[in-house]
């Protein structure tokens, strides 16, 4: 029952950023699919505690190591949205690195659980 709830929680998570994902991955897998390849170490990582509880810093969206993106800010227009917290996904071009003959790209997750996460 535990293992059937965290996979119902990683796949909520994943289908709402897949495109990316399967971008990044540009056909590069041979055994199985993005999608199941980011669930499955979601799965296994990102949860804590004895109920499976997700850890929004454990999330991974991509398992490549490149080009990353520092200090982002995410500023609104919407006054309401003003210090609400928020998670941002980071899609970056490594050029130094290549997939299929073309520049990797790397999937950032930051998740919403600190002040850094405030919307300003």
């Amino acid at each position: 029952m535990t293992q059937r709830n965290k996979f119902a929680i990683i796949v909520d998570l994943v289908r709402q950023v897949l495109p990316l994902i399967n971008e990044v991955y540009a056909g590069s897998l041979r055994k199985m699919s993005p999608f199941n390849k980011i669930t499955s170490i979601n799965v296994r990582n990102a949860f804590a505690g004895d109920l499976p509880v997700l850890d929004h810093t454990k999330v991974v969206l991509c398992e490549f190591e490149g080009s990353s993106v520092f200090n982002a800010s995410l500023t609104a227009q919407p006054i309401e949205w003003v210090g609400a917290m928020t998670a941002l996904h980071i899609v970056t071009t490594d050029y130094t690195q290549f997939l299929l003959n073309t520049p990797m790209s790397v999937i950032k997750f930051k998740a919403g659980v600190d002040l850094a996460s405030t919307v300003k």
